[in-house]
């Protein structure tokens, strides 16, 4: 006699009992449905308490039928050659020296069939299951194991709950199909990327050599005054008098006096232009410490943003400006002192003509304000900075602001994060990310 163990699985996912060809299945002549007080318990739990109604159903249809068969309202033979008999008691066996665990269900299954092959060693003894952990538990002890074949699978029908679930599912999706879906990134092409790269030059050293080459050809085109005559008087060169000449210049007799305060200030004037070499030379160091970069905001979903508000922050660590503002300005270069007894009209009619012309008033361009507004950045210990979109369109990446870094010095550089946060008036959630500036060395 070939006695069959069901787990609970096989009671809620295939067809009915009376309805599976146990005998073919199992190579048997005769066969015995066993069903002991674990699978029945777990029954009764699913009836009231398993999340889907379907199986609530199952196990209440289930445990209805059984109970019929118990009465005896129903024979217990279930099909020819196949008979249902229930276990009344528990087994009275030692789990842990099976290595089996009372608080597991299936455990009591497997003890449950031990028990009966201890108590009938010439019956054979079968578990039918689809739960692999019952499967290699029962195997090891001895134990076969098989599950009905796919044609006794129940289809997975939806019940009302779960065709409710999948309906609310795809409008939802359709809703979200035509909803914004926000981002930021660097712009450029072909698609804005969520971070970009630097290479940050070490400070160039002073050029000595060259600077020194400057100031010889500054000295050169304006020559300290020669030394008076006999009376006093400074008279320039012929060639230094033609030259003013040919360049309108007035060339009169200069007094011992205003020659020395021009020499004096001509060395002034040479000290402040070495001076400014130097403030050159330091503004192009630390134009190799700045970085300019612009943010751009995505569209990648089925309708357009309205009324969008994108707030960001900037860390410590640099001076942040807005990119479409912020320019170093070159120092200017110092003005030499006059030349004494030179008069410089000869350029006078030319600039003045040059001046002259018509004018007409400059109208003011009026139309609708700018779709993008200017980036507020308000500086705290670090950086938070917003702007406000008044409608960016799907499937397009619009240019947001232009933003300027500037490290303090070349140790101090180095790689940054900006987190954002967009929200616009057709978006029920903000949508958060960040940005990856990566600043490498050279």
């Amino acid at each position: 006699m070939t006695y069959l163990f069901i787990d609970t699985n096989v009671l809620l996912h295939y067809r009915r009992l009376e309805e599976i060809d146990w005998l073919n299945l199992s190579k048997s002549t005769e066969a015995v449905i066993v069903l002991c007080p674990a699978v029945v318990r777990e029954l009764d739990h699913h009836k009231v308490t398993h999340p889907q109604n379907k199986f609530r159903k199952r196990a209440q249809e289930i445990t209805a039928s059984l109970h019929s068969r118990l009465s005896g309202t129903i024979a217990d033979v279930i099909r020819p050659g196949v008979r249902l008999e229930f276990l009344a008691a528990d087994p009275e066996l030692d789990f842990g020296a099976h290595g089996l665990r009372p608080e597991i269900t299936d455990d009591w299954l497997i003890a449950s069939s031990l028990v009966w092959k201890q108590e009938h060693p010439n019956d054979e003894i079968r578990i039918v299951s689809a739960d692999l952990g019952i499967s290699i538990k029962a195997r090891a002890k001895g134990i076969t194991v098989f599950s009905p074949g796919d044609a006794d699978k129940l289809t997975e029908e939806l019940d009302a709950d779960e065709k409710r679930i999948v309906q609310l599912q795809k409008e939802l999706a359709e809703i979200r199909n035509t909803l914004p879906s926000l981002s930021l990134g660097f712009w450029g092409e072909p698609k804005a990327q969520n971070f970009v790269r630097f290479r940050i030059q070490p400070p160039a050293e002073y050029d000595a050599s060259a600077a020194a080459g400057e100031m010889a050809r500054i000295r050169s085109k304006h020559p300290l005054l020669p030394a008076p005559d006999q009376l006093g008087r400074v008279r320039l060169n012929e060639v230094e008098r033609i030259k003013q000449q040919l360049t309108g210049g007035l060339s009169l007799p200069i007094s011992k006096e205003d020659a020395d305060r021009y020499n004096a200030s001509l060395g002034v004037f040479y000290q402040n232009y070495e001076t400014y070499l130097r403030k050159l030379h330091d503004l192009r160091n630390k134009e190799l410490l700045k970085i300019a970069f612009e943010i751009g905001l995505e569209n990648e979903g089925g309708g357009p943003a309205e009324d969008v508000d994108i707030h960001l922050h900037f860390p410590d660590g640099f001076q942040l400006f807005d990119g479409d503002d912020h320019t170093m300005e070159a120092p200017d270069p110092p003005t030499p002192p006059k030349r004494p007894g030179t008069f410089d009209f000869g350029n006078f009619n030319l600039h003045a003509l040059q001046n002259i012309g018509l004018t007409r008033p400059v109208m003011p361009h009026v139309g609708p304000p700018p779709n993008v507004s200017s980036p507020f950045i308000k500086r705290t210990n670090s950086y938070d900075v917003r702007t406000h979109v008044n409608r960016a369109k799907h499937g397009y990446t619009l240019r947001i602001a232009k933003f300027a870094a500037l490290f303090a010095s070349y140790e101090s550089a180095g790689p940054f994060r900006i987190d954002y946060s967009i929200s616009a008036a057709n978006l029920p959630k903000a949508a958060d990310g960040h940005l990856s500036v990566v600043v490498e060395k050279s």
